[in-house]
Formats: structure tokens, C-alpha cells, sequence
């Protein structure tokens, strides 16, 4: 069996970069729940990435929730107290919620805090600030899957039992300047 899959490590290694290139300390993070492997491999991406800045983790700054927006709000007032500069939030609708309290506490997001969320998600391009994000190739997905469909009726042999497909960052008023 071949599977098509997307980085999630790399994607979120890059995200967390994207925030280094404003802040070098203090960056947080809000996973989904510790059980997804998606959590996990995004996880040990912001890590990576802290280790190759040399900027200290801190894991009072790393809270835990499961994908949603009320929850993005909750954890991210709580990051930003606490004295969070920037913080990688595994999805959009995270980082919505991220960006709902900001904006109710009067924190500018994109000057006070920088943020980065991941998928997307329409909210992303919709929400004030816009959000920052990493973009998933879910048509190269859909593609490469029926590449492989089609040569397995054909009867040749898979050419790797994975594919992986990078993902990209969109980059928006979230980040800071574009």
C-alpha cells in the first residue's frame, strides 16, 4: 500500500522560522490533542526549529487543546500573559481564536504578537488581521494519489511505499511586515 502524505515536521519547522524572523525568544505554541500524530510531528518541528535558532524552549509556553477556536482564544490569552512574543498554533481555527482575543484585549496581532497558524482554512485569509498560515498541497495530493491508482491497474510496481509533499507558507499581516 502507498500513501500520500504531506511534512508535517518540515511545514511546521519553517512556520516556527517564519516567527524567528521577528521575535528570538518567547515563542509558544497551542498543539492539537497529544494523541494526533499531526500534533506530534508538527511538535517536533517547532523544536527543531527553536534548537536551530538557539532559542530556549520553554514549556510553560506550550499548552494543549483539540483543533478549535474557542480553544485558540482560551490558551492563547493564557500564552500571551504569560509573556508569549509569538506563537505557532497548529491550526487555523487556533489561531483564529488567537487573533479573537487579541483583538477583544486590545493586542495588535502582527506588532504586539506574531502568529502563525497551519491548513488554510478560508478563515485564515478572512479574519482581521489576516492570518498567516502553512498551505497543504491537497491537489497535489489528490493527483499523486491518482498517479498512483492508475499505475497499480496498470499492474507496475509501486515506485515507494510513501510520498511526501512539501507544504508552503503563505505568509500574512500576522507575521509582521510582508
Amino acid at each position: 500500500v502507498t500513501g500520500v502524505i504531506y511534512d508535517d515536521r518540515h511545514a511546521a519547522f519553517e512556520a516556527t522560522l517564519a516567527l524567528t524572523e521577528q521575535v528570538n525568544e518567547k515563542i509558544g505554541m497551542i498543539t492539537g490533542p497529544i494523541s494526533s500524530v499531526h500534533t506530534v510531528r508538527r511538535a517536533n518541528g517547532f523544536l527543531q526549529a527553536l534548537q536551530s535558532k538557539s532559542i530556549p524552549y520553554d514549556p510553560d509556553l506550550v499548552r494543549s487543546c483539540n483543533w478549535d477556536r474557542d480553544s485558540g482564544f482560551t490558551l492563547g490569552g493564557e500564552l500571551i500573559q504569560a509573556g508569549a512574543k509569538a506563537i505557532f498554533a497548529q491550526n487555523d481555527l487556533i489561531g483564529t481564536g488567537v487573533i479573537d482575543w487579541c483583538n477583544q484585549n486590545g493586542v495588535e496581532v502582527g506588532k504586539d504578537v506574531f502568529l502563525i497558524g497551519f491548513d488554510n482554512r478560508e478563515v485564515s485569509a478572512v479574519c482581521r488581521p489576516k492570518l498567516s498560515t502553512v498551505a497543504l498541497p491537497l491537489f497535489e495530493i489528490g493527483q499523486t494519489a491518482g498517479r498512483l491508482l492508475l499505475d497499480s491497474l496498470e499492474g507496475k510496481p509501486p515506485q515507494a511505499q510513501e510520498v511526501m509533499l512539501e507544504c508552503t507558507i503563505i505568509r500574512r499581516e500576522s507575521t509582521g511586515k510582508i
